[in-house]
């Protein structure tokens, strides 16, 4: 948790072949408006929809692929 408030940039990725519950719980964290954050979350993932709404909700930037995110870490 620490790390993830002192991070310069975070990525959080949802991979559909897990439930990652640890992930969500991380989203939940930094679910406000932040320049440092940015979210893949790939068709398939059992719970796209809310993670879909949560990053519309808090402002939260979401990338199309885990490619296109990293380039976004550059």
């Amino acid at each position: 948790m620490d790390g993830l408030e002192i991070a310069d940039k975070v990525l959080i990725y949802f991979d559909p072949d897990t439930k990652s519950p640890i992930t969500l719980l991380e989203l939940g964290l930094v679910a406000h408006p932040l320049d440092k954050v940015i979210v893949v979350c790939p068709r398939g993932y059992w719970k796209k929809g809310n993670v879909d709404i949560v990053c519309e909700r808090y402002g939260l930037a979401q990338a199309k692929s885990l490619n296109q995110a990293i380039q976004w870490l550059k």
